[in-house]
């Protein structure tokens, strides 16, 4: 096989070995249930690709990993630490089982870049651009604490009145995203601390969550929008 790195390489050997050792071990009569577990899990890492560990480092040394925050079928969020603006940051890898697909490549870039040119204080800023190290593309943008808005939903945490601001400050956002041409598929993420609420988007859709939009599709859009949020 044409592996993609010797790590992946060694996984395939490793995995080789397994397999005739499972077979061994069925013609034998013995229990191969851990034999099975071990197969089962370097699958899973060949599939998945190469992965980060807290406390390694990107952008030579700048950015220091801390941990995961969250993970789609896309892409993997970490919290990190900013040695340079001595600040924490959220950084957004993609799977290193997309590293080969071009379209999802160029998809997370331009993803990227789109969500470089919203300015709003409702919608997470993006600190550094998308770029590549060590075969991990990434890129980096704002760390927002304090959980998201749909775990404080469910845990009861929100009151009426809170959630129909929190309403209004997500439609000021979409708004500011509206009249530069793009479009939200879905909102992924709403988090928020002191009163103030972000979100952003993680997941593998059309450029990261966003469509461009024609003239007459972002009159239409806007249109809809605005009749849909007046009070």
């Amino acid at each position: 096989p044409e592996y993609r790195s010797d790590q992946a390489r060694a996984l395939g050997e490793r995995l080789r070995r397994l397999y005739e050792c499972r077979e061994e071990r069925s013609l034998l009569g013995d229990d191969t249930a851990q034999i099975n577990q071990e197969i089962l899990a370097i699958r899973r890492e060949l599939r998945q690709g190469p992965q980060l560990q807290a406390g390694e480092y990107l952008h030579d040394g700048r950015y220091r990993l801390v941990r995961r925050i969250g993970k789609g079928g896309f892409a993997t969020v970490w919290q990190a630490y900013d040695r340079q603006a001595k600040e924490p940051v959220a950084v957004k890898v993609l799977h290193g089982q997309w590293v080969d697909d071009i379209q999802r490549l160029e998809r997370f870039y331009r993803g990227a870049r789109r969500m470089a040119q919203l300015h709003h204080s409702g919608i997470v800023r993006v600190v550094d651009e998308p770029q590549e190290e060590r075969g991990f593309h990434y890129f980096v943008i704002e760390y927002v604490p304090g959980g998201d808005l749909r775990q404080k939903v469910l845990d009861h945490q929100i009151s009426p009145a809170e959630g129909l601001k929190i309403i209004r400050a997500v439609g000021e956002a979409l708004s500011h995203a509206h009249q530069l041409s793009l479009i939200h598929i879905f909102i992924a993420r709403v988090v928020g601390y002191g009163g103030t609420i972000r979100f952003w988007k993680s997941g593998p859709h059309k450029e990261n969550g966003w469509w461009r939009l024609d003239d007459d599709q972002k009159k239409e859009a806007l249109h809809l929008f605005t009749n849909s949020v007046q009070p």
